[in-house]
């Protein structure tokens, strides 16, 4: 029997990639007992808080009651690493997966094991490029992608390693195994999920609504964007809502941000909703929207907001760089602009509101990222 033990570390409020994390859960209770695999489950404390764990599962599923996440050093990402490694060997797992491997590539390789480890990287180096063609751009940009390089030479040099998921890139995935002479990188879907709700429109006649959606910090480029917005002349009422999680001292710098900005009035309104919220009342936000924006700043990456985008037929408003432009236009969902540019992203607010994507664009990339196929991919389950 092979014993797999699926470990995250960074589970919060913010929200990181519990969707993922609950899918497999769920379907993981559904294979007990029938199937010659073993499942366990290692998560940092607050995921008691934002997993549910079905009565067939609760002696499967561990906890570390370290601080994570919440910025810590490389010492004590070591230091978590072997503890996730202790715990793995005290319970014979066979293979760890560990799903956010950037923070302990590092760890992994400084740290002996003799099980197998596979994970998921959701910010490799090649999609790094810069937005602007300033020498500041070029030469931050620069320098992040040798970090990275330097990052993903550890992780695959370490001999139990056996894939390193990329999500949605399968140019990317053919890249990096040449770039690193190995075959290690793989390709896996990120899952849209639908979450069974009764939809509530928020939808007001006459206004159109951008929404900014997740953890509010700059990763976002939420200054930029808000500024963007209030200079912005519409030839109707505009709405940008931005709804999330935010740690207190970042909610009271955007109000007081929003407060002070010319060209905010009864006809043109910023709504913030600060808070946790539920997959319902996420799909209500997503399906009330006009238009979704993804600018966010130095992200590289894919979004699994694109799929929720998708999934409620709602066009969107990307990043000039990286892989999320790369799907933005190679499937027809949107538009996309320079993220560091006020000018650009106004100018983005307003073609993008003439623009008509066909629904069988939203469809199709929603159909095309399956849950079920990235649960399967993941566990090296047959398909």
């Amino acid at each position: 029997m092979t014993h797999y033990l699926i470990c995250d570390l960074n589970i919060q409020k913010k929200g990181h990639y519990i969707g993922y994390n609950q899918y497999i859960i769920n379907d993981i209770a559904k294979l007990k007992g029938s199937t010659d695999r073993k499942y366990s489950f290692l998560y940092n404390e607050e995921a008691k808080h934002f997993l549910s764990f079905p009565d067939i599962l609760k002696e499967d599923v561990h906890f570390l009651d370290d601080n994570c996440w919440s910025n810590i050093s490389m010492k004590e990402k070591i230091s978590l690493f072997k503890k996730a490694v202790t715990i793995a060997n005290e319970l014979h797992a066979d293979h760890l997966i560990f799903m956010d491997l950037d923070q302990y590539q590092f760890p992994i390789f400084r740290t002996a094991f003799s099980f197998k480890l596979s994970g998921v990287l959701f910010r490799p180096h090649h999609r790094i490029m810069h937005s602007s063609d300033t020498f500041k751009s070029k030469l931050a940009s620069r320098i992040q992608r040798i970090k990275k390089i330097i990052a993903e030479k550890f992780l695959i040099s370490k001999k139990n390693v056996e894939n390193v998921f990329i999500l949605n890139d399968e140019e990317g995935v053919k890249f990096l195994n040449k770039f690193h002479n190995t075959n290690q990188f793989k390709f896996l879907q990120d899952p849209i999920f639908s979450y069974p709700s009764s939809l509530k429109s928020y939808e007001e006649d006459g206004v159109v609504k951008f929404l900014i959606f997740g953890s509010m910090n700059e990763r976002k480029n939420i200054t930029t964007i808000v500024k963007a917005f209030a200079a912005t002349n519409f030839t109707t009422k505009a709405e940008l809502l931005i709804v999330g999680h935010a740690e207190q001292s970042y909610l009271t710098y955007l109000h007081e941000l929003v407060s002070n900005l010319p060209g905010i009035h009864a006809d043109k309104k910023i709504t913030i909703k600060s808070g946790f919220v539920t997959d319902e009342e996420m799909d209500n936000y997503f399906h009330s929207a006009t238009v979704c924006l993804l600018i966010y700043k130095d992200f590289y990456g894919s979004s699994g907001l694109l799929g929720r985008a998708a999934l409620h037929n709602k066009k969107v408003i990307g990043a000039n760089v990286g892989l999320l432009k790369e799907l933005i236009e190679k499937n027809s969902l949107g538009i996309t602009c320079d993220p560091k540019s006020e000018t650009e992203i106004s100018k983005a607010l307003i073609e993008i509101l003439d623009k008509d994507f066909p629904s069988e664009n939203f469809q199709r990339f929603f159909e095309t990222y399956s849950p079920e196929t990235f649960f399967k991919t993941l566990l090296q389950l047959r398909i």
